[in-house]
């Protein structure tokens, strides 16, 4: 669960307008979803709900203090001791094998310009989509191309495939692992590796 983080996302306001999100912001998640879980699915009851809501609340606040309690990485080699792999070994590649030719040039010699890093894993992307109708995608924003704009125009092009999540990588894991168990093939984007260790709490 994070601690801090953001309670909207990043790109709201290029696709809504500013009264939906002022209507989205009092719009409260969890007392909703529990109304649906005892009201609509009779799951449990609202004392066992809120029973379980402050035995969860009683457990961050422990998780968070001890968090808080551990030493401070203070250094650049520390962290890297901390959260980094050692790097594998990359065999170098035979000599001519690749040359500036096949990436700057187009015919007749002539330069051409590159595309930047998104484009070409937008295009990767449709391509995986195009290829296997069980692919799907799903992520924070991603419907409006997510932060970076990598999946932009492919929710209009693979309509109900590029699905939008709230901020909230546990979640996302989990919903991929359900997709992956009825024959879907999720890929799951995360734009922040910062928040790839709330995605591993599933």
């Amino acid at each position: 669960t994070r601690r801090f983080g953001h309670a909207a996302t990043d790109r709201q306001h290029a696709y809504l307008d500013p009264s939906v999100v002022d209507q989205m912001a009092e719009t409260d998640v969890i007392e909703s979803g529990i109304m649906q879980a005892v009201e609509h699915y009779g799951a449990l009851t609202y004392g066992e709900a809120m029973d379980r809501f402050e035995e969860i609340g009683v457990l961050s606040r422990s998780a968070f203090n001890s968090a808080a309690d551990e030493p401070k990485i203070s250094t650049r080699d520390d962290m890297i001791a901390k959260v980094s792999q050692p790097m594998a070994q990359v065999p170098p590649l035979a000599a001519g094998l690749l040359t500036s030719h096949d990436f700057n040039q187009g015919d007749a010699g002539k330069r051409v310009k590159k595309d930047v890093m998104r484009k070409h894993m937008t295009r990767v992307i449709s391509e995986v989509m195009d290829s296997d109708p069980k692919v799907v995608y799903i992520g924070e924003d991603v419907e409006h191309g997510g932060y970076y704009l990598v999946t932009e125009g492919l929710a209009k092009k693979f309509p109900g495939r590029v699905i939008d999540f709230p901020p909230d990588e546990t979640t996302l894991l989990g919903a991929a692992m359900g997709f992956s168990q009825v024959g879907l093939v999720p890929i799951v984007e995360i734009p922040y590796s910062k928040y790839l260790d709330c995605g591993a709490d599933m």
